[in-house]
């Protein structure tokens, strides 16, 4: 991880269990979002700081209000 702040690892940590529990790969979340599919594997495996709205849209593609991970 690139970014190296503890409260990034837990986001990617929580974003990926979210992916996880709802099965969407990269490309149906890229599809299903305005972030693309090498943005999705940036900000999951905590390469990239995730952007609040990139968070809301993975929510919203699981059909959660609230992932409970911001």
């Amino acid at each position: 991880m690139t970014s190296g702040a503890p409260e990034c690892a837990a986001l990617a940590e929580g974003l990926r269990a979210v992916r996880a529990r709802t099965g969407p790969s990269l490309v149906a979340l890229a599809e299903r979002t305005a972030y693309s599919k090498s943005s999705w594997e940036r900000y999951l495996n905590g390469k990239k700081p995730v952007p609040r709205q990139a968070v809301e849209a993975l929510c919203a593609t699981a059909g959660m209000v609230s992932c409970g991970v911001v």
